[in-house]
C-alpha cells in the first residue's frame, strides 16, 4: 500500500484512508452505502454504485454481506520466519525458491526482499497441534527450525516471524448484487506454491475489464455473474486443487509413494514437454484459458 500511495494521490481518482473500520453495509437498486468509522470512533455513510471487498481472508465486506466461506481450516499452524542469513552462501546449492520433502517438517525456503543485501530469507514450515504457540514463537523453537536447515555457529538474526493458521476457502460467490469480492477476501489458501497473490491479480484483471464494461453501459450487470462462474472455477480446480495437493506431497510419510513423486519430479525436469507443461499449470496460465472459457 505504501508504495502505491503516492501513485494514487497523482491519480486523483481514489482517497486512501488509514483506522478506518467498516461497520455496516446497505445497499438498493442504485446504489451502496457503506457505513465506516475512523480512530477516533466517529462514524460516516459513504456511497457509491458498487462495493469491492479486497479486506483479507477475515473480511468484514464478505462478513456483512452475508456471503458464506466454504472449505476448510488445517489443522496444524504455520510459522513463517525471516532471517538475514545468507543461505545462497553455503555452498548447499540452495535457489531462489527451495521446497523441501519432509514427512515430520517438511519446509518452503525462499529469498525475499529486504531492507537491503543480502535480503530477507524466509522459511515457511508446519507447527503440530502437539506444539503450544509460545514453544513454537520462542527463540529456542525458532533456532531449532532454521539450525536443521543448515547448521551454522550462533544464533540466527531474526527480523521477523509470525504464526498463523492455514485456511483453505472459497467464497460461495463473488457477487452479491452490488458487492463483489477479490483476492484474498474472496478465496484463502495454504502458501505452498505461492498461487494466492497471482490469483488475486487474475481476479483484479478480470473484474475491471467487467466493471468498465458495466459502468460505460457496454455490457450489462449480469456480466458480474459470470465473473464469479470464471474465478470460482480459477479458484476451485486450480488454486484450490494445486496448494493441496502441493502440501500433501511435502508431507507425504509412506517412502514408496514418496519416491515415486520425486521420479516424477525428475521425469518433468528432463522432459521439455512435460516441464511446459508443469509450468502452464503451476504457473496458473492454464486456469486463466480453462477460467475464460467460461460463459
Amino acid at each position: 500500500m505504501h508504495a502505491a500511495l503516492p501513485y494514487i494521490k497523482a491519480s486523483g481518482l481514489g482517497e486512501v484512508r488509514f483506522s478506518t473500520k467498516l461497520i455496516g453495509l446497505r445497499q438498493t437498486a442504485d446504489e451502496m452505502e457503506a457505513t465506516v468509522t475512523n480512530g477516533a470512533g466517529e462514524s460516516e455513510t459513504l456511497r457509491g454504485k458498487y462495493l469491492i471487498g479486497a479486506d483479507g481472508g477475515s473480511s468484514a465486506v464478505r462478513r456483512l454481506a452475508g456471503i458464506h466461506f466454504e472449505g476448510f481450516t488445517w489443522p496444524e499452524r504455520f510459522i513463517k520466519i525471516g532471517t538475514t542469513f545468507d543461505f545462497g552462501t553455503t555452498g548447499k546449492g540452495y535457489c531462489t525458491r527451495n521446497y523441501f520433502f519432509d514427512p515430520d517438517e517438511w519446509l518452503n525456503l525462499f529469498k525475499v526482499k529486504g531492507y537491503g543485501p543480502p535480503g530477507i530469507w524466509r522459511g515457511v514450515l508446519p507447527v503440530p497441534e502437539s506444539e503450544t504457540d509460545e514453544q513454537a514463537l520462542s527463540m529456542e523453537g525458532i533456532q531449532r527450525r532454521l539450525q536443521r536447515i543448515h547448521h551454522k555457529s550462533g544464533d540466527y538474526e531474526i527480523p521477523y516471524c509470525a504464526l498463523y493458521a492455514v485456511h483453505q476457502r472459497v467464497a460461495e460467490t463473488f457477487n452479491k448484487g452490488r458487492v463483489l469480492l477479490a483476492g484474498d477476501c474472496a478465496h484463502v489458501n495454504n502458501p505452498i506454491g505461492g498461487m494466492g497473490m497471482n490469483g488475486g491479480i487474475h481476479d483484479a484483471v478480470n473484474l475491471a475489464e467487467k466493471l468498465s464494461d458495466v459502468w460505460f453501459d457496454r455490457a450489462d450487470a449480469s456480466v458480474l455473474e459470470r465473473y464469479t462462474r470464471q474465478r470460482r472455477k480459477a479458484q476451485v480446480d486450480y488454486v484450490q486443487a494445486l496448494t493441496i495437493e502441493n502440501k500433501r506431497k511435502l508431507e507425504e510419510k509412506d517412502p514408496a509413494i514418496r519416491r515415486q513423486h520425486l521420479d516424477e519430479l525428475r521425469r518433468t525436469s528432463e522432459d521439455i514437454s512435460r516441464h511446459k507443461r508443469f509450468l502452464y499449470r503451476s504457473s496458473l496460465i492454464d486456469s486463466l484459458t480453462s477460467a475464460n472459457a467460461v460463459e
